[in-house]
């Protein structure tokens, strides 16, 4: 079963250094399959993110098991609602309450306050909605539950009907999140003691970036401000796009007016600007309100991550620190419409599949299928099968920025390839992929006439020849068992590496030509399995044996003393000879070929051989037609020809080949990404082979 972990605040943009963002859930449920687990921990956060994570789960078809490990507090109880199974953990703690927002980016008008108080009213009575939906309360009773700011333990969450059951699984049994719990004013007393103290780590010129929805980062650099009150402000979301809770059926929608709840969890007042608990109208203090310190203007700018001359023209602007806030936001708002602000910490939604593999996995395969033209695509990668290369590179590192000319598109491959994303290593895999099928497409013939022995390592490897076990012998009446000894040969087998590189050129990556790059691999396939049946029948047609003799000599019987024709005769010849061959204590092994070897010379007499023909007269009977299997190699350019027996039989086979263990194929290692003349891929193959015995064949030279 799919599992997906959402642990911290919920978004990017709320306190707290672990959160879970939309994003993360939207990447896991467009690759799960069937049912799904969500192990839910948190504190509250942005509203707007978890109604969406809500409605999210709310549309996947699978059936939902929510377990809620250590807490559910605030918007984090709206998203388990969307559970099928809602499970409470041991020591678990859910919390309800009345949505809260900190009121207007800085100070409003009574206007302003009372457009926000509907807000919340509205988004209330839609959480209401959903909460007695779920319960069995009335939306009365669930939202007196909500303005009394209500929390839960197991059992009483269960009788209220928030969950469907209590974990009876000890792996439940979570801490509650990390938060800074004193936003709520009914937080059990040890919850607000362990919480952090967010706020303290927060300057004020991060604070007022925050407040005035610009991205920020957590920084030392003071900055002059009266004392703030015990009550923290909530801090409002930095999207553009705020979010309204509407009526309806089971879903929280986004809002197109003006009515706008940002994300917060805090009481049911709306507090002032400054932090007071009294709405003030006119200018704040001068501290607020007049030129911010060349220091503190350098101090955000650096925040925000922009160039110092962008800090040189607030300050001749003097610019106050909420001035400069909101400029602050605007030119990275300019640079990237996309994010309007920067994330502060990790992501702590952690999908079990690992999304970051699935990620991988599907750039990879989209790339694969693409270069093979597959048409019907399953799986992660089908939502990237209409990327280009270009964009699948920009996809794995994160870029957003225009890709409209060639320069653009250099720019991203060489940022790809040099960065510490993951698209070297996808594009690799990619590769490695295309030249396997490609390499896996071809059929030599070797592996039809040698054993498959793979290699744990380049050491040689001793082989020991079949048939040379000494025979068993009666057990004497006093039950001894008699010592013998098995006859070990000299031969041995042993791998070697081979190598060569190509390169993927400049032109083709930038042309995004998949096309070309997989021609490239897939005639280098097609290479490297010629290699290994030109390297197998090149040792195997001369191979010698560990004491020095050829593998086929007259003095093994196993060599024609003169070459003749294939014919019925001569094949019935070397039958005779093969089924003679004798093991270590002199029996007789009866050794039966099935298998005629031959160049194209004589292919043809090979073939009518084996044929299976009704002939005219008893005379013309073939006797072995049938049961022989023809091999033909382009490497035997002679008249010889050969009898061998068939690898995986009861016996064995003069021949073994191998790769290395749990590398069998050849593999890509790129060399140089993205240089001046394009991408140095190296093709890396092991393969070895080695003659273990010689009494498995017999060669006849062969006449025209």
């Amino acid at each position: 079963m799919n599992e997906l972990k959402l642990y911290g605040s919920v978004g990017q943009d709320f306190w707290g250094e672990e959160y879970f963002t939309e994003a993360d859930v939207s990447q896991f449920l467009a690759n799960a399959e069937g049912d799904i687990t969500v192990s839910l921990n948190s504190g509250g956060g942005v509203v707007s993110v978890g109604v969406a994570i809500y409605n999210q789960l709310r549309a996947y078809e699978g059936r939902k098991r929510v377990v809620i490990q250590g807490g559910a507090a605030s918007i984090a109880s709206v998203i388990a609602l969307a559970g099928d199974d809602i499970v409470m953990g041991d020591g678990a703690m859910m919390m309800v309450h009345d949505p809260a927002r900190w009121c207007t980016d800085g100070r409003g008008t009574e206007d302003d306050h009372r457009r926000v108080a509907d807000g919340l009213a509205k988004a209330a009575r839609n959480m209401a909605k959903l909460y007695a939906r779920r319960t069995g309360l009335s939306e009365d009773e669930a939202r007196a539950i909500m303005r009394a700011e209500t929390w839960m333990d197991g059992e009483e969450a269960l009788e209220q009907g928030f969950v469907t059951e209590l974990a009876q699984d000890p792996d439940t049994d979570a801490e509650i999140a990390a938060f800074d719990y004193s936003l709520y004013r009914n937080a059990p007393a040890a919850l607000k003691t362990s919480a952090r103290s967010i706020t303290s780590q927060i300057s004020q010129p991060a604070m007022v970036a925050m407040i005035a929805g610009a991205p920020a980062q957590h920084r030392s650099q003071p900055m002059a401000k009266k004392p703030t009150p015990s009550r923290k402000p909530a801090l409002p979301t930095a999207s553009t796009d705020e979010l309204e809770a509407t009526a309806g059926d089971d879903t929280l929608e986004a809002a197109d007016g003006e009515d706008t709840l940002d994300a917060t969890e805090g009481e049911d007042s709306i507090e002032a600007a400054d932090g007071d608990d009294t709405v003030e109208g006119g200018e704040s203090d001068d501290e607020e309100t007049g030129p911010a310190t060349a220091a503190v203007l350098l101090d955000m700018t650096a925040s925000f991550g922009l160039p110092a001359a962008t800090a040189q023209h607030m300050i001749a602007k003097n610019m106050s620190p909420t001035q400069a806030a909101a400029h602050l936001a605007s030119q990275v708002q300019g640079k990237n419409p996309m994010s309007a602000s920067s994330r502060r910490g990790p992501s702590r939604a952690s999908i079990l599949r690992d999304e970051r593999e699935t990620m991988r996995a599907g750039l990879s395969g989209a790339i694969v299928a693409q270069m093979s033209r597959a048409r019907d695509v399953e799986g992660p990668a089908r939502q990237y099968m209409n990327m280009s290369l270009v964009e699948m590179a920009a996809h794995a590192i994160g870029h957003n920025g225009p890709m409209r000319t060639a320069a653009d598109r250099i720019a991203v491959f060489e940022a790809a390839a040099h960065s510490t994303s993951d698209f070297p290593a996808i594009f690799e895999n990619a590769l490695h992929k295309r030249l396997l099928n490609s390499y896996e497409a071809q059929a030599p013939t070797y592996d039809l006439i040698s054993e498959r022995l793979d290699f744990k390592d380049f050491r040689e490897v001793p082989l020991i020849r079949a048939g040379d076990f000494p025979d068993l012998q009666p057990i004497g009446e006093n039950g001894e068992i008699k010592h013998g000894t098995f006859g070990e040969s000299k031969e041995t087998a042993i791998l070697r590496s081979f190598g060569r590189q190509i390169t993927i050129s400049r032109h083709m990556m930038i042309n995004d030509d998949l096309g070309a790059i997989d021609r490239v691999l897939s005639n280098y396939g097609q290479k490297v399995a010629q290699f290994e049946d030109k390297t197998f029948y090149t040792f195997a047609l001369s191979a010698k044996m560990a004491d020095g003799t050829a593998m086929f000599h007259t003095s093994r019987a196993n060599l024609a003393g003169s070459g003749t024709a294939l014919s019925v005769s001569s094949l019935d010849t070397g039958l005779q000879a093969m089924v003679q061959q004798k093991g270590l204590d002199g029996d007789v092994l009866g050794i039966v070929p099935s298998i005629i070897l031959t160049g194209a010379k004589q292919s043809l007499k090979a073939k009518q051989i084996i044929a299976e023909v009704t002939p005219a007269k008893a005379t013309d009977v073939n006797p072995y037609a049938g049961d022989f299997v023809h091999v033909q190699s382009p490497r035997i350019t002679t008249n010889a020809w050969y009898l061998l027996t068939a690898p995986g039989g009861a016996g064995g086979t003069n021949w073994v080949h191998g790769f290395l263990d749990g590398a069998e194929g050849p593999r890509v290692r790129t060399e140089e990404p993205f240089g001046r003349q394009g991408m140095a891929v190296s093709i890396e193959h092991d393969f070895g082979v080695g003659a273990q015995d010689s009494r498995y064949g017999y060669k006849n030279p062969g006449a025209a």
